[in-house]
């Protein structure tokens, strides 16, 4: 892990310390700040030895909390890695070990260490700042701001009709994933009160001079703490309020993306399932949350073994490369506001059927087919009769309708007798019987 010390001290799992070993240097830092990071075997070598998702995560919320320490001085960064390759650990990863000057409530002592001027600062200045690479001690770890700005802006090569770079588009999409998840701003200061009534008591005691068995520590100034926690919850508020505007057009030199649209995800039915958008996975329906155009995915995965994914509802959008609505997984070039919903089938249900059909060409309700969990029964057997007795259709295929032809001739409009033989999912014998018309 990283100390304040100026060098990295880590440990193989196996026993084993080294201090001031060059790994970081030699496995990252080189390479990241390399402009040969654009050649895709570079990058791809990169990412062997460094954990991105924790790498992106680090950057992306001292961005958001204004991290005035962030670039030039190594006591407050901290990463690790282990020593073994088949385990989760090996690849460096970025974790928090002190953020003492945030959100511009104070400043630190350290000449230049506050570099953020206030709230509004775009999210982009955490790898543009002209100043990040002032005072590099690569041994220390504190080169990530460079390395940043080199894959922003480099890695690997731009995408087509973006006019953006792979790695750029994984931060900003996981940037906008966490604005809509933790980041939100009802979540956050959410979790703010929490922490500040976890210590609400205990100061209570500090500031209190008749507190036993000593005077309060903060009694030459009463109401310190509460003061500071609200000036400290206000720098929060007005953060938030910039980061929901920051990758429109309040910065078009930044990211410059279109909207935020309103997004609206469900599942149905309810229970079925869970969405999961991009790096997040929604719990909660139907979920609202806003995001700005760019790349999309989608993924639906159901509750248990007793539901299966079907259909995609898109409002708006389209999925890319014509990708059937039921695929499991999705992408969409998101650029306007959208209701999306997933689809299950709970297997336990019993097979349905339409009352009717209009096998006319116009690609809709052009066959008789079952609905539901039909596709999940066993010894299906389906046949169709017309008004004299004559069996017009048969199948023992669940995913096979009657197309509204009989011997090779368009079948007569009218009413036709149907009868369902199967067995559910728990094996149970089941008879479905019933009259539907054919139009055209």
């Amino acid at each position: 892990y990283r100390g304040g010390d100026g060098f990295i001290t880590y440990s193989d799992g196996l026993g084993s310390n080294f201090s001031g070993d060059n790994a970081f240097v030699n496995q990252v830092y080189n390479l990241g700040i390399s402009s040969t990071i654009s050649n895709p075997t570079n990058y791809n070598n990169l990412m062997k030895v460094l954990d991105k998702e924790s790498f992106i995560d680090y950057m992306i919320l001292n961005s958001y909390a204004m991290n005035g320490n962030l670039w030039k001085y190594d006591y407050d960064i901290a990463f690790a890695k282990g020593g073994q390759s088949s385990k989760p650990g090996f690849k460096w990863h970025y974790y928090l070990w002190n953020t003492p000057s945030i959100f511009n409530f104070t400043a630190l002592s350290l000449p230049g260490a506050q570099v953020y001027p206030d709230v509004n600062v775009s999210p982009c200045f955490v790898h543009t700042y002209p100043d990040y690479n002032s005072v590099i001690t690569p041994l220390a770890g504190n080169g990530h701001g460079k390395i940043l700005n080199n894959l922003m802006s480099t890695a690997i090569r731009p995408i087509a009709g973006t006019g953006r770079f792979m790695f750029q588009q994984d931060y900003i999409r996981r940037y906008q994933d966490l604005l809509n998840g933790p980041l939100k701003c009802e979540n956050i200061l959410k979790h703010y009160d929490y922490v500040k009534n976890l210590y609400f008591k205990e100061m209570q005691y500090h500031e209190d001079a008749a507190s036993l068995p000593n005077a309060g520590l903060f009694t030459t100034a009463p109401t310190v703490w509460d003061t500071n926690t609200t000036v400290y919850r206000r720098g929060i508020e007005k953060r938030c309020k910039t980061m929901s505007e920051a990758f429109g057009k309040k910065f078009v030199s930044c990211y410059g993306l279109s909207g935020p649209y309103a997004l609206t995800v469900d599942v149905q039915p309810a229970g079925a399932g869970r969405v999961q958008l991009n790096s997040i996975t929604l719990d909660n329906y139907i979920w609202s949350g806003s995001y700005y155009g760019a790349p999309m995915s989608l993924k639906a995965v159901p509750a248990d073994q007793t539901y299966a994914f079907h259909h995609w509802e898109f409002k708006t959008h389209s999925p890319n490369d014509n990708r059937p609505l039921s695929v499991d997984s999705v992408a969409i070039d998101f650029s306007q506001a959208d209701q999306i919903v997933a689809v299950f089938t709970d297997k336990k249900n019993d097979v349905t059927m339409p009352s009717g059909f209009t096998p006319n060409g116009d690609g809709i309700n052009d066959l008789f087919q079952p609905l539901g969990s039909a596709q999940f029964s066993k010894d299906f057997d389906m046949s169709v009769w017309n008004r004299w007795g004559q069996e017009v259709f048969r199948s023992t295929d669940p995913s096979k309708g009657w197309d509204g032809y009989f011997k090779g001739q368009q079948a007569q409009t009218g009413v036709y007798a149907y009868l369902i033989t199967y067995k559910n999912l728990y094996n149970e014998s089941k008879i479905l019987k019933g009259n539907l018309t054919l139009l055209r």
